[in-house]
């Protein structure tokens, strides 16, 4: 009969879901929870060649090897109590390894399962193992292993003697092929009976069906099925013929947590054909929790009559496959505890509501406050204290919400990064911010401010970077982070610091080359502008670079030709520095210079230095005390002579009252009465002691075998140490340090009688004006061998000749306004370039040199007579008398040059000389007063000429306001009296409190420190002006009680009157030593002098003092003197009549010695700042000494020797 149409689709739709049921039993089985059973096989019975497999328990492994096979069976529950699914592979070993990529599954073919339905009876695995797996093998070796894949419970069964399984196998035979198509062919023979039936209601689509919900190979009824081997086998078993070969052992039972897989017998049959059958017992399974869906870790299982189920454990809540914790309950059955689940408002107060906004955490779409911060003003500065602000804000809530953060720099390591001590964190209210970023309740934001802590460093802009950090109670926004710049100073013009340079020949090079250089900072220290200019260069320019001294590594390339304009300099890391602090900290060091490269010279022709032009603070006034006015006192006579001396002190503070309000009107009266003093000179001085050394014939050239500018040096020592006319002689000493010769060239150290001279005009012009000490030195004939305008002529055209330059350069460089115009506090002054305005160019030298033609010797001594000098070649030759080094130069008129000359500028306008046709030396002196007169009241002179006489008497680093004070007193000719007033007078002279001031002060030069050790203890020789048989004794009137000759001379101390190595003297008024004085500014001249040499050379010339030999290093045999008479000596009187005359012990007497120096030559420094460490070293030095003599050398030459005596305040 053939089949409809109808029919035909209906089987093929049954036939489909059977196979979608077949598929669906798989997958749920192969999810479900399940006990593995595996049979090891070992086909060759050797156990070193094949797989191993570790058969004992996970704490005790014992490892069983040399298995070709395993039979891998699982046994899976799908929720019916005594009902299995049960399905199998086998695995093969495949060098060394289980093969489990490539093992084959026995799905196909029903293993048994038979569970016993009675309780505590064992249940049965009933496992066919196919003859092929065992070809060639007549013995086979078994470990069966059980185990819960879940809970990792396992149990193995081996024989009595824990060995493994041996089973003799039959001979090889010939294996029928199992009729693996059974139930398709049933499937045929149901569909055919199906389509034949009559009956109504039985349908091809219902048999077909029923076919499909039974046909699930995996789950077998216990009851008919599971034990039927004739028909899935084909091979019926009486397993009650069979003895175990395996059984459990005695005590194995108690380890197994998990019935399921505790192995109790093995039996083994063998069929005819060579399949082998294995019976394996397991303990009763009846009970245990099966389930395809394997229950929550919070519940427990049950396993009723009525089937299997879970259930949640106390506390939990769920269908016990899912429990949730809800201790509270959960009525609902949503899986939330019962006081969580309040959507959408929150009634218990138990309740989590992070930010109690109203609504529970659970059903808040954002439980916690989103929070970020956000800039208010990014930037800081120190200099007018301008604070930068963020705020910190919440989405959300109310409650009181701390907000953790972390704080960092910049990003990039070459810029500055803001450290804790930079700045100060508060809120709006003045608070502190602490370790969190604190909203208080109900607060929704708040503002934090940035306070920068103003200290005097020069730093680059520094930033802080605040960034929020993760915490419990709130969440962040993207915007979680802030950057605050801290800057020293606006970027205002009135905040732009300069640095300006002079170039100079580098080196050795030998050129006219000169310019200026300016550089502009601006305030915040983060870009410069650079701006210089040069010229005459010996050759074409070949690069420029700024370079790092003294090493010279390039710190910059400067890609520009010739001066240079607004070059921006961004100060970015360079040569050795990493950072652009450490570039700052060498440029405010004075580590910089530019150099300009040439073709004569490829290491550089001129360079100038980056020197740092800024004003100094005057140190703060403070309120007098008694021991302040003792300390001024001797500080005011520090500066104002030698070296201050009890008699000195006693008469000044016996009319200064005690709280010093008169001090300024005494101080002033006593510089009135040393204007009205006679002069002591050096030049009577020196005339009066060459008789003393006359012994032998005079020669033409000095008269004597004693060279008498050995002579002259030493007058010096009298007069400094003697001299009633302190301030005058110390007023001399200043202006030979700014109008400089040096008796080391030898045409002056021969004409001694004419540097004499000039020490006296000097020191006559110390309270003159400064247009006349000026005319005086330009024409002074020492001064014109030392810069070479001595017979200086008028240019010649047809020679091709030129006046010689040097003086015309010198005396506006250093003799008046400098190199740059400056205000009257001393500030340069920039012109519309940003570069500083230069005083004078090469054409103004041409033109200034112009000015000192013609002069020449006004006299000569002829046949021992002085006799007026009528040739304006006259040489040098310096006879006894030396007239021609004692008198003014004078001009001689067909040497000057009387044409119209353009000289520099003052006040914009350029100072000229009109040509004249008057012919005469009259006229060339009138040229000549008028130039001088027009150089000293060049606005600029007065803060210049100020400037190096505070530095002289005061301080290195006068303020603007001090500066601008004795340039007023200066006015237009120079007055020294005034200036001096001014200087000595000034309320920040006169300020006791610079003591604590790190910018006031100076170091003592060598022959001040020395000369006035030498007055406190009485210095001298045997040689007395009081003898009335010498010839010093008529000069006795002009100096002090016990004044003697001192032969010290030089000393190599560092420093010697009149002695200096150039016109520059022996140090600059502008030099800062590289480091922290540079870095703030200061200038520190005298330090220009110290050197290792030098301090070792001073310290042993102190220990000859105190040992009472300090006498000059030349032979004695120019006198009738002896060398003990000659040897100058420190009195020892005053300091053992205060051991004596002070009552106490050793350490009582000590400390008033100590005392006693440090006021009198430290004006009590030591003892006001209680540095005890210095003073106490001291005291025990003194102490310890084992006699008067012992002690009186340790106490002088402990004090001289010590770092706190060099500096002078």
């Amino acid at each position: 009969m053939m089949f409809q149409p109808l029919n035909i689709c209906r089987c093929l739709m049954t036939f489909g879901c059977w196979l979608l049921l077949t598929l669906y039993s798989h997958i749920a089985l192969a999810d479900s929870q399940h006990f593995m059973y595996r049979v090891f096989i070992d086909t060759d019975i050797n156990s070193t060649n094949g797989c191993d497999y570790d058969v004992g328990s996970t704490l005790s492994p014992d490892v069983q090897t040399g298995f070709e096979y395993y039979l891998e069976l699982s046994m899976r529950a799908p929720g019916l109590i005594d009902q299995y699914g049960l399905a199998a592979s086998i695995v093969s070993c495949d060098q060394g390894n289980w093969n489990q990529i490539n093992a084959v599954s026995l799905a196909d073919q029903l293993w048994p399962a038979l569970l016993q339905p009675a309780p505590m009876q064992a249940d049965i695995i009933e496992v066919f193992i196919p003859h092929e797996v065992l070809v060639g093998s007549e013995q086979i070796r078994l470990v069966v292993h059980a185990n819960n894949a879940t809970t990792n419970a396992s149990d193995n069964l081996v024989t009595d003697g824990a060995g493994a399984i041996i089973f003799t196998l039959k001979a090889n035979q010939n294996i029928p092929l199992l009729p693996a198509v059974a139930l398709f062919f049933l499937l045929s023979v149901l569909t055919v009976v199906a389509h034949q039936s009559r009956l109504p209601r039985t349908s091809l689509m219902a048999v077909m069906m029923v076919v499909g919900l039974t046909g699930t190979f995996y789950i077998n009824e216990v009851e008919s099925e599971l034990n039927d081997h004739c028909t899935v086998w084909g091979w019926c078993i009486d397993w009650s013929a069979y003895q175990a070969i395996a059984i459990d052992p005695s005590d194995d039972t108690a380890d197994i947590t998990d019935t399921a897989v505790d192995l109790q017998q093995l039996f083994i049959a063998e069929a005819d054909n060579g399949d082998v059958a294995l019976r394996i017992e397991v303990n009763d399974v009846s009970d245990a929790c099966l389930s395809l869906l394997p229950c929550d870790v919070n519940a427990s299982c049950i396993n009723a009559p009525t089937g299997f189920a879970c259930s949640c454990n106390t506390g939990y809540s769920g269908d016990g496959l899912s429990c949730a914790y809800t201790p509270n309950g959960d009525s609902d059955g949503d899986g939330i505890d019962e006081l969580a689940d309040n959507c959408p408002l929150v009634v218990n107060p138990l309740q989590a509501d992070a930010d109690e906004d109203g609504v529970g955490d659970a059903c808040d779409s954002s439980p916690y406050p989103a929070v970020s911060v956000s800039v208010v003003s990014s930037l800081a500065i120190e200099e007018n204290q301008q604070s930068a602000q963020f705020t910190v804000s919440r989405g959300s809530g109310s409650a009181p919400l701390n907000i953790d953060y972390t704080l960092a720099g910049n990003t990039d390591i070459t810029k500055g990064s803001a450290s804790p001590s930079d700045y100060q964190l508060r809120y709006a209210d003045g608070t502190p911010v602490g370790q969190t970023l604190l909203l208080s309740a109900g607060q929704i934001s708040r503002t934090v401010s940035l306070y920068p802590v103003a200290d005097s460093l020069h730093e680059v802009p520094e930033t802080l970077r605040l960034i929020l950090a993760n915490g419990t109670d709130y969440a962040l926004t993207n915007n979680n982070s802030v950057s605050l710049v801290i800057s020293d100073a606006s970027n205002d013009s009135a905040n732009a610091k300069v640095f300006f340079g002079v170039f100079l020949p580098q080196g050795d090079a030998v050129t006219s080359g000169s310019g200026l250089l300016s550089l502009i900072l601006d305030g915040d220290n983060d870009n410069a502008s650079l701006n210089y200019n040069f010229s005459n260069l010996t050759a074409v320019q070949t690069d420029q670079h700024i370079h790092l001294a003294p090493s010279g590594t390039v710190i910059k390339d400067v890609n520009a030709t010739g001066s240079v304009y607004d070059f921006a300099w961004d100060l970015a890391p360079g040569g050795i520095f990493s950072t652009e602090q450490a570039m700052l900290d060498a440029l405010f060091n004075g580590e910089f210079y530019l150099n300009i490269h040439t073709a004569n010279y490829p290491a550089g022709e001129i360079s100038a230095t980056f020197i740092y032009d800024a004003g100094v603070e005057p140190p703060e006034q403070t309120e007098l005390t008694a021991d302040d006015v003792d300390r001024d006192i001797i500080r005011f006579l520090t500066q104002a002579t030698f070296g201050a001396t009890p008699e000195q002190y006693s008469v000044l503070r016996s009319q200064i009252a005690t709280d010093g309000s008169n001090r300024m009107q005494v101080y002033s009266d006593w510089i009135d009465q040393q204007v009205q003093l006679p002069q002591s000179s050096m030049y009577d001085l020196m005339e009066n002691t060459i008789p003393l050394f006359d012994n032998g014939p005079q020669t033409q050239m000095y008269g004597t075998f004693e060279p008498a500018h050995h002579l002259r040096r030493d007058s010096f020592w009298p007069i400094a140490v003697y001299g009633k006319d302190q301030l005058r002689q110390r007023m001399a000493f200043a202006l030979s340090q700014i109008l400089v010769i040096g008796d080391d060239q030898a045409t002056i150290r021969k004409g001694y009688r004419g540097t004499a001279h000039y020490w006296d005009e000097l020191a006559s012009n110390a309270f003159g004006f400064y247009n006349d000490t000026l005319l005086d030195v330009s024409l002074h004939p020492i001064m014109g061998t030392w810069l070479s305008h001595l017979r200086n002529e008028k240019a010649d055209d047809e020679l091709g000749t030129f006046p010689d330059e040097n003086y015309a350069r010198e005396v506006m460089q250093l003799f008046s306004f400098g190199l740059v115009h400056r205000a009257k506090n001393g500030n340069i002054l920039l012109g519309p370039d940003n570069l500083p305005i230069s005083t004078y160019d090469n054409e103004v030298i041409r033109e200034m040199a112009r000015v000192f033609t013609g002069l020449g010797f006004s006299y000569i001594t002829d046949n021992g007579v002085k006799t007026a000098n009528g040739w304006f070649y006259r040489g040098d030759l310096a006879y006894i008398e030396q007239h021609r080094w004692t008198n003014p130069m004078k001009f001689f008129d067909g040497k000057h040059d009387y044409g119209a000359k353009t000289l520099f500028t003052d006040n914009g306008a350029a100072v000229l000389v009109a040509e004249n046709t008057n012919t005469t030396a009259a006229t060339a002196d009138a040229e000549l007063q008028f130039v001088i007169d027009a150089l000293v009241s060049h606005q600029t002179t007065a803060p210049f000429m100020g400037r190096q006489l505070i530095q002289r008497f005061v301080t290195s680093n006068p303020s603007a306001g001090y500066i601008e004070r004795v340039a007023t007193a200066f006015s237009s000719k120079g007055d020294l009296t005034a200036v001096l007033k001014a200087i000595l007078l000034d309320p920040e002279a006169r300020n006791p409190s610079v003591v604590n001031s790190s910018s006031f002060g100076k170091l003592k030069e060598p022959v001040l420190q020395l000369t006035a050790t030498l007055r406190l203890l009485q210095a001298g020789s045997q040689v007395s002006f009081d003898d009335s048989a010498s010839p010093l004794y008529p000069l006795r009137d002009a100096f002090e009680s016990g004044a003697s000759l001192m032969r010290i001379e030089a000393l190599n101390i560092g420093q010697r009157p009149l002695g200096s190595p150039s016109v520059f003297n022996f140090y600059l008024p502008d030099f800062s030593p590289s480091g922290a004085l540079a870095s703030q500014s200061l200038v520190a001249p005298e330090f220009q002098l110290v050197t290792e040499s030098q301090i070792f050379t001073t310290m042993n010339k102190y220990n000859g003092l105190v040992n009472g030999n300090l006498v000059p290093d030349r032979p004695f045999n120019y006198s009738d003197f002896t060398p003990e008479q000659l040897q100058v000596k420190l009195k020892p009187d005053r300091l053992l009549n205060l051991w004596q005359g002070t009552a106490g012990s050793n350490a009582v007497k000590a400390e008033a010695v100590v005392d006693y120096l440090d006021f009198y030559l430290n004006a009590g420094q030591l003892k006001a700042t209680n540095n005890n460490v210095t003073r106490d070293a001291l005291i025990q030095a003194i102490i310890s000494s084992g006699s008067d003599t012992s002690r009186f050398k340790n106490a002088v030459y402990g004090v001289n020797t010590s770092p706190e005596f060099l500096i002078q305040q």
